[in-house]
């Protein structure tokens, strides 16, 4: 027995660094596997893997964790995971009576010409975004403010990660794109097919897909179907109140440029309100100070008294505080700070 026990010792030195490099493969193995299996659950991940984005391996190999950024319940300690496709048949089915959700990660066909903000601005980020045309580039829907980019970044580099975006009546999404591209998560509603297939495309190409919640809908104050282009089935009008359900965030900055629809879509706002802390509300005023009919002007009226009474500031984007007594003179393009 003590030869037997001889050998064996003088068979694990002799094998030791063997050994040690057998346990090592094993286990390098072992986590490639488990890295895998994670990753064709969660096709998402792939970007973060390859070193788009800053997760660290042990948050993206935790379950927990990424559903709780998925389903915004990061935060939540009594949050059971679950499993995955029940989750997701649940919320879809919650969510479905009112919205419709774009799917950004299906293949895009189109062959649009893209191109990165930095060549109309410098100072602009490289973000692509699918630009009609130069004929069309005159649509307001169409084109990009490079100061509203500027101050958009500029607040969302203030607010932090936990930030969000909401972006009503994103066009073809040069917003919601360059707040992806900082890994803010958006929720953004167009109604345009033809800008939603140029968003799509350009959210393939910067990858964005796993940020950006997109819908397909019309920003409206009732809850029905309306014509945007002609021959073209119509599409599902919502609620400024549908828009919490989407929101894996708690703080967020908001876009608004509903063509002059904006004061009427304020009459359902007021859950949004407060389920959402909004600092910042940017808002297209260039088709509201022209409004001159009794119903637009009180309804406008009350926007403002809504914002005044919750402490927010109208400014130009040079930070000028606006007198809300002269709205009908303000600039094209205003925000509202939370004071």
């Amino acid at each position: 027995m003590a030869s037997d026990t001889y050998y064996k010792d003088m068979w694990l030195r002799r094998n030791k660094t063997a050994i040690q490099v057998v346990i090592v493969l094993l286990s390098v193995i072992t986590v490639i596997l488990i890295i895998q299996s994670t990753y064709r659950r969660h096709p998402g991940l792939g970007h973060a893997l390859h070193g788009d984005h800053h997760d660290t391996v042990e948050k993206i190999l935790d379950p927990a964790y990424f559903r709780g950024r998925v389903f915004g319940n990061e935060d939540d300690d009594d949050f059971d995971p679950g499993n995955d496709d029940d989750m997701v048949a649940e919320m879809n089915d919650q969510k479905s009576d009112c919205c419709t959700l774009y799917d950004l990660w299906r293949f895009s066909r189109d062959d649009f010409e893209c191109s990165p903000l930095n060549e109309m601005d410098p100072e602009l980020p490289a973000t692509v975004v699918c630009f009609y045309p130069e004929a069309a580039k005159n649509d307001q829907y169409a084109r990009v403010d490079p100061e509203m980019a500027r101050q958009l970044l500029k607040q969302l580099r203030h607010g932090g990660s936990a930030y969000g975006f909401i972006d009503l009546g994103a066009g073809l999404g040069a917003y919601s794109l360059l707040a992806a591209s900082r890994e803010h998560s958006v929720v953004a509603v167009e109604a345009n097919s033809n800008n939603l297939a140029r968003f799509h495309k350009a959210t393939k190409l910067g990858r964005y897909e796993r940020y950006i919640t997109l819908l397909s809908n019309k920003i409206g104050s009732s809850r029905d179907e309306v014509e945007i282009i002609e021959d073209k089935p119509k599409v599902k009008q919502i609620l400024m109140d549908d828009l919490p359900a989407f929101c894996k965030f708690r703080k967020a900055i908001m876009r608004m440029n509903l063509g002059g629809g904006e004061h009427r879509a304020f009459q359902h706002a007021k859950f949004l309100f407060k389920e959402i802390q909004i600092t910042y509300v940017f808002i297209d005023w260039a088709n509201l100070k022209h409004l001159t009919s009794g119903d637009d002007l009180s309804l406008v009226s009350d926007m403002i008294q809504y914002f005044n009474k919750r402490g927010y500031v109208p400014r130009s984007y040079d930070g000028k505080v606006l007198s809300t007594k002269k709205w009908q003179q303000w600039p094209n393009n205003i925000y509202w700070q939370k004071m």
